[in-house]
């Protein structure tokens, strides 16, 4: 009556033992001497009196024979997230959500495919934590981005070139979907529009470009302010210190001696128009030049002249001052243009022109107006309109009166 049930659990002791040893992993190294036939399911007793050397043994035959692989061989999925982004569904995902990779697993396709997922595009961010990379990108993203940077520079010179987080990211967004439109990349456009994460982490390279377009216009100012004020190394600090005081210099034919100027002349001073050509209207591919119709009249009944918009100014205002603290103490000391150094005194040249607009529009008006005479009369064109316009900046210049005559 006893054997039959000690059979039973016999043969399902045996079954169990031959599940377990399917299951258990295999090792590539061969087995210790003796252990042939001998179940991987071993027994509490036989457990207990080999429990460590076996162990050890497994552990340095596993590092031997299967070292660790690089990361180009750990398993990829395409829809991987990044440490702080959200986790995105799988192929179920809708056109319009964000997939990403990281860059050492993907340097086979992901830069250069889109994704499985009709209508999609994948980011390639940076296996560590540092700037997204634009070459690793697909070249759809890659044409709408360098496309978008000359969109920033518009509109950080004609709504506000000292954004906030906020303003910064609606106005990349803006240019990242406008130069996919202009490329007819129709999905790409409705994913940045559409998804918010894709937009922020895409909005990286572009907005890279903010600070790098103002150090340029700063860096112009530079290169110019000893000469434009007569700066002298060693002697300039209180002239320095006045020129700073009261916006003093924006007006034109400065005294420092006498402390005058031509006050009813604000941002007349030849530098403003100087860093305006240099910055904004240098060649075919400059801002000025891609986007003639931003400069507007402020005058109902004078359209038919143009005016530089108030940012444009006060950026170049704001590069003046920076070039000038530079040498505050009488020597040059470089100064980093940033936003938090410069931004109250990016806005103290804004308040300045509200007030003069507010006070005497017209007279607003020519004071705009005569800086985008100056600035894109420095055009070196071969259009024969362009010409034309040139010429008759220097016409307007000539006494031709008072001209010697014999």
């Amino acid at each position: 009556m006893m054997t039959r049930p000690t059979h039973l659990a016999l043969t399902k002791t045996a079954m169990l033992e031959q599940q377990l040893s399917a299951e258990r992993p295999r090792w590539t190294t061969s087995s210790p001497s003796g252990s042939k036939g001998i179940s991987p399911v071993l027994s509490r007793r036989s457990e207990e009196s080999s429990s460590k050397p076996p162990t050890k043994k497994v552990k340095e035959s596993s590092k031997t024979e299967t070292p660790k692989q690089p990361n180009l061989e750990h398993p990829f999925w395409n829809n991987m997230p990044a440490a702080g982004v959200e986790n995105p569904v799988t192929n179920t995902v809708p056109a319009a959500k964000l997939e990403l990779v990281h860059d050492n697993a993907a340097l086979g396709d992901a830069g250069t495919l889109a994704s499985s997922s009709p209508g999609t595009y994948r980011l390639v961010l940076p296996d560590k934590s540092g700037p997204l990379n634009l070459l690793a990108q697909h070249p759809d993203i890659q044409a709408a981005a360098r496309l978008s940077f000359i969109r920033v520079e518009r509109e950080l010179v004609t709504n506000h070139a000292f954004p906030n987080t906020l303003i910064r990211r609606g106005f990349v967004r803006d240019a990242l979907a406008a130069s996919a439109k202009q490329l007819g990349l129709e999905a790409l456009e409705s994913q940045i529009l559409n998804n918010p994460q894709f937009s922020r982490t895409l909005g990286a390279i572009p907005s890279q470009r903010i600070s790098t377009f103002r150090l340029e216009v700063k860096d112009i100012s530079q290169n110019a302010t000893t000469a434009h004020y007569g700066l002298v190394p060693g002697s300039c600090a209180s002239k320095v210190e006045w020129l700073l005081g009261e916006l003093i210099y924006i007006y034109p034919n400065l005294d420092f001696e006498r402390n005058s100027g031509s006050w009813e002349k604000p941002y007349g001073h030849p530098l403003v128009a100087h860093i305006l050509q240099q910055a904004f209207f240098n060649g075919p591919d400059s801002v000025g030049r891609t986007f003639p119709d931003m400069f507007k009249s402020s005058l109902a009944d004078r359209q038919q002249e143009p005016e530089v918009p108030m940012a444009m100014v006060a950026l170049a205002g704001t590069a003046i001052h920076a070039g000038l603290l530079q040498w505050q103490t009488g020597q040059y000391l470089k100064i980093d243009f940033t936003s938090n150094a410069f931004l109250d005194k990016y806005r103290e040249h804004i308040t300045f022109m509200a007030h003069t607009q507010d006070k005497n529009a017209r007279a607003f008006h020519t004071m705009m107006h005569n800086l985008y005479k100056a600035a894109t009369g420095f055009i070196n064109t071969t259009s024969n309109s362009q010409t034309t316009h040139a010429a008759a900046a220097a016409i307007t210049r000539l006494a031709i009166d008072r001209m010697e005559v014999s």
